[in-house]
């Protein structure tokens, strides 16, 4: 394609244009579809990025999927404001157990999380209380509980356990200055590799017993998402 010196911005020649007979609505678009094919199989489809028709003929969403299995799946959605969205990005949100008696005599306790708010590409697991990474990565976790009976002269210990390493944060006795409850919370931004898990675990001493509860719903509770 040839262009005159002045010639500035973006210029198309390659154009698809889709027509209907009726009047397009959201969703009419095209798009470019990515097959291959190999000796004695047809073409299978791996994925199409295309562009539809979104909220007005003059206004577009891009779209990406990939297939898995042979059934397409929208990975990525980029619409006319700038917005992206990745509906299938790690992302979770679960609530805490109650937990009578858990600990408080040294005892270490895996705090439970047993529902979900939300679970985007459905990575936790609330039978066993634990987040599986579905891909090596960078991961923000975060965490927040509330405990009872607790004494001003008690130590408190909460680790977030992955398979590389630990992170432990503790609340000495003098940092606890309340007698009854508790709310601690905490990040981490962790490294985890692909089928890895994640869970949280707390041990209160001081107590000469297990007599420390562990609160359930809203007040407990354990979210993160992949970064990179």
């Amino acid at each position: 394609i040839r262009t005159t010196s002045c010639t500035t911005g973006m210029y198309a020649p390659f154009v698809i244009t889709p027509t209907s007979s009726g009047n397009a609505a959201d969703t009419f678009g095209s798009g470019i579809q990515f097959n291959i094919a190999d000796c004695g199989v047809g073409a299978t489809r791996l994925g199409v990025f295309g562009i539809e028709r979104h909220g007005a003929d003059n206004s577009g969403r891009y779209i990406f999927s990939v297939d898995n299995a042979g059934s397409q799946t929208t990975v990525m959605t980029i619409d006319n404001t700038g917005t992206v969205s990745m509906p299938l990005q790690p992302a979770f949100l679960a609530t805490g157990a109650g937990q009578a008696n858990a600990t408080g005599n040294n005892t270490t306790v895996t705090l439970e999380w047993p529902s979900e708010i939300f679970d985007q590409n459905a990575d936790f697991d609330t039978t066993n209380d634990r987040f599986q990474a579905p891909v090596t990565g960078r991961y923000f976790l975060s965490f927040h509980f509330r405990i009872d009976e607790v004494g001003s002269g008690n130590d408190l210990f909460v680790v977030v356990i992955t398979p590389n390493r630990n992170y432990e944060f503790k609340v000495a006795a003098d940092g606890i200055d309340v007698s009854g409850s508790l709310r601690y919370e905490g990040t981490v931004f962790a490294d985890i590799d692909a089928t890895e898990v994640v869970t949280v675990t707390v041990r209160l001493n001081g107590t000469g017993g297990d007599t420390a509860d562990i609160i359930s719903g809203i007040d407990t509770w354990f979210a993160g998402f992949l970064v990179a």
